[in-house]
């Protein structure tokens, strides 16, 4: 099992690290460890107004951060992903 970082170490590094791409190395929900690359502030793709607002609140209470993935137009219509400040391993 892999050492994870303390949430409040991720929000730290996230903050540090602004809206430029970021390499984050977690533990999926299965336990399979994987390596993305994202933009952590990325706004003008996100859902507006009431669905938005919900939609980010439900990512605070879980403790989930979304990335969005630095090409705007990938081949498989993936859009981001979000993982887990509990499962970080680095950053």
């Amino acid at each position: 099992m892999s050492e994870y970082l303390k949430p409040q170490e991720v929000r730290d590094a996230l903050a540090s690290h602004g809206s430029q791409v970021t390499t984050v190395t977690f533990a999926k929900k299965d336990g399979t460890i994987t390596t993305r690359t994202g933009l952590p502030k990325v706004y003008k793709r996100r859902v507006g107004g009431e669905a938005g607002k919900a939609q980010a609140q439900t990512l605070r209470d879980n403790e989930l951060v979304f990335f969005d993935y630095p090409v705007l137009n990938r081949k498989d219509g993936k859009r981001g992903f979000s993982f887990s400040l509990n499962r970080v391993i680095k950053i």
